[in-house]
């Protein structure tokens, strides 16, 4: 070897690059799916609070993905609405994983479903008079 070849450093190794399939997906927080998935993990931990619990670092991770379940679940749905073809067994297992994590985290069932308006329906002396029996 030589006085030169003995001052030269060695190249640094090139890293691969990681195939698509195992990059990590990052939510990007300023698309809609982002802001809904904050807005329901602010509302499951305002559930929580409510309950006079404190939330936990082993809880805020179960929020976060109880959240990611229920968006999820969101789009799937809205996809179906429209008629695009959804995966039913995906949808289920989300539905699935969504409830299980509900019963961990000592929610009411009924937080997966947005709270429905109530028919406003006449009573019977109003249909009466409408239909002129009265």
């Amino acid at each position: 070897m030589t006085a030169v070849e003995a001052t030269i450093a060695p190249r640094p190794r090139k890293r691969k690059p990681t195939p698509p399939e195992q990059r990590r997906v990052l939510v990007d927080q300023r698309t809609r799916v982002a802001r809904r998935l904050r807005t329901v993990e602010n509302e499951l931990r305002d559930q929580l609070r409510a309950q006079g619990r404190v939330v936990l670092v082993h809880d805020d991770i179960m929020i976060g993905h109880l959240a990611q379940c229920m968006v999820s679940l969101e789009t799937m749905r809205g996809d179906a609405s429209r008629g695009l073809r959804v995966d039913d067994e995906q949808l289920t297992r989300l539905a699935n994983t969504a409830q299980r994590l509900v019963n961990q985290l000592g929610l009411k069932p009924a937080i997966l479903e947005a709270p429905r308006e109530p028919v406003a329906r006449p009573s019977l002396t109003q249909t009466l008079k409408r239909m002129g029996k009265s």
